[in-house]
């Protein structure tokens, strides 16, 4: 239940559309910030958002990185094939 203490593992993991292990996994590594309810962990809505924020902004930079490079192979393929334009 996203109660005033945050959200369970399940919880956040569902709305990140991410398996139980592999949000342990973060929560162990320190990716996305919780707390401890008693013995239970917990996740609050806003270390949800900054690392949905922080995860959204890596995969958009890869995403740019990746076109910038099919855009330089495709240069590089157009003046292998055609030398006039190394002139």
């Amino acid at each position: 239940m996203n109660g005033p203490s945050g959200l369970t593992p399940n919880e956040a993991a569902e709305k990140l559309g991410l398996s139980r292990i592999h949000l342990h996994k973060l929560l162990d590594a320190g990716e996305i910030a919780s707390h401890r309810v008693g013995r239970d962990r917990r996740i609050r809505m806003r270390d949800l958002a900054a690392f949905e924020l922080q995860r959204d902004g890596g995969r958009r930079e890869l995403a740019e990185r990746f076109a910038h490079q099919r855009e330089t192979t495709a240069g590089a393929i157009d003046e292998v094939v055609d030398p006039a334009a190394c002139t």
